[in-house]
């Protein structure tokens, strides 16, 4: 019988409060300025409730995306502001799939990430380092993430974050990127029962969306060739909306429906309208409609 031993030093580890973030006790400087692009108007609206949350005045906000000329000016836009204000720190949230279109007619389809890793580098290097800029995106398996954080400095869930959760995804990645920011170690925050909702998708908003690609299915005169982008634009849409509605068992269906849909090719018009209705039906029935 052989017998193989191993020994090596070792540090024990102590827990103690220096190893334990109190993410009650971060917040964001007072001269942050939140710097946000997404194609769909459910998605800017929840940008704008995180950037209030995190202490970010609507003076300080800048959410982009509503249109192509939004979109193709955005590594513009951002850099405009920030030269105005280089002591500012600056909080930069991207989605990943921007959908440049205009009079419903499908141009391209900008990523998001490319956008930062452009403006990442463009900008100084001083400036580039008081940002803090993460993706968000519908689409986070291991290989989609690695290259969100090859591009951006790290990645931000596209889905329902209770407003406490906000922080504690947040913190560690503005404490590793800005690390001479100190927390407060006696600071509370305290949440009230409104606060402690979760970020969902606007019901009436998501059923805009809806109703939007359902036009588009039913739009017969015009052939589907050339609906389908726009089609297929709009489902990626509903599901990153999803994403964002209060958790549901009928919410698996929906987006493995989507996914079936989804592809680069039209599918035939009858196939179409059957895998649409189903998609229709099982986000009316999320949302009790």
């Amino acid at each position: 019988r052989t017998v193989f031993t191993f020994e090596c030093p070792i540090t024990t580890f102590e827990l103690t409060k220096q190893n334990v973030i109190n993410y009650a006790a971060f917040e964001l400087p007072k001269n942050t300025i939140g710097i946000a692009i997404d194609d769909s108007k459910i998605q800017r609206k929840l940008m704008s409730k995180v950037f209030t949350l995190l202490g970010i005045p609507e003076e300080k906000q800048v959410v982009k995306g509503a249109n192509a000329e939004e979109i193709g000016e955005f590594i513009d836009t951002a850099t405009q502001l920030m030269k105005s204000d280089p002591s500012a720190y600056y909080l930069l949230i991207a989605d990943e799939n921007l959908d440049v279109t205009e009079n419903l007619v499908h141009h391209k389809t900008v990523s998001g990430s490319a956008l930062v890793q452009k403006l990442r580098g463009d900008l100084d290097p001083d400036l580039e380092s008081r940002m803090l800029a993460l993706v968000r995106s519908a689409n986070d398996s291991s290989t989609d993430i690695a290259l969100y954080m090859a591009r951006a400095h790290g990645f931000f869930p596209k889905a329902p974050v209770k407003k406490e959760k906000v922080y504690e995804i947040l913190a560690p990645m503005w404490l590793k990127r800005f690390p001479e920011i100190a927390m407060r170690p006696d600071a509370k925050r305290l949440y009230s029962e409104k606060e402690t909702e979760m970020f969902v998708s606007s019901a009436a908003d998501l059923m805009q969306t809806v109703n939007h690609i359902d036009v588009l299915c039913r739009q017969n005169d015009v052939p589907l060739h050339q609906r389908w982008p726009f089609i297929n634009d709009n489902l990626h849409v509903l599901k990153g909306d999803l994403l964002c509605l209060q958790p549901s068992h009928l919410t698996p269906h929906a987006l493995q429906a989507i996914d079936m849909l989804r592809d680069p090719l039209p599918p035939q018009p009858q196939e179409l309208s059957t895998k649409w209705w189903s998609i229709k039906a099982l986000v009316e029935n999320m949302l009790k409609i």
